[in-house]
């Protein structure tokens, strides 16, 4: 099997909005998707964190959007959503990486209400009615 070629960068003129983009896994994916020629929105609670991941997108040589918000809020999703949507004219791709680091100890440990607490969804259900009702038409897809 034989590598697919690209005659450019992989990403060129898409939109990528990535939620927990403040630092980790986040600020790593915004600058390769940066470096592949997306256009980013990052989205985090941590203002300082997401100076510093713009700053490393704009090195890889990107543009980004900052958008401080909390992805557990139906009211900060839709307003996400709607900012980099506004800025770079929809959303191509989500990467939903936000979520609560929470307690660090064996799961059978794990008190079931802090467990629950800790890793319910980072509202992902906010996002998808946004972009099923057609808020954020792109050309091609889906949503899972």
């Amino acid at each position: 099997m034989t590598a697919p070629h690209f005659d450019g960068p992989r990403f060129d003129k898409k939109v990528v909005l990535i939620t927990g983009a403040a630092g980790g896994i986040g600020r790593a994916t915004a600058v390769r998707f940066a470096a592949e020629g997306a256009r980013v929105g990052l989205v985090d609670v941590s203002r300082d964190g997401l100076r510093e991941s713009l700053a490393a997108v704009e090195k890889a040589g990107g543009t980004g959007l900052t958008v401080e918000a909390d992805v557990t809020r139906s009211a900060d999703v839709t307003r996400y959503a709607a900012a980099v949507a506004d800025r770079f004219g929809g959303i191509d791709c989500f990467f939903n990486n936000a979520g609560i680091l929470g307690a660090v100890r064996p799961l059978v440990e794990y008190p079931e209400d802090a467990f629950e607490e800790d890793h319910r969804p980072a509202n992902p259900a906010a996002v998808h009615d946004r972009i099923a009702g057609g808020i954020y038409p792109v050309d091609g897809g889906s949503v899972a």
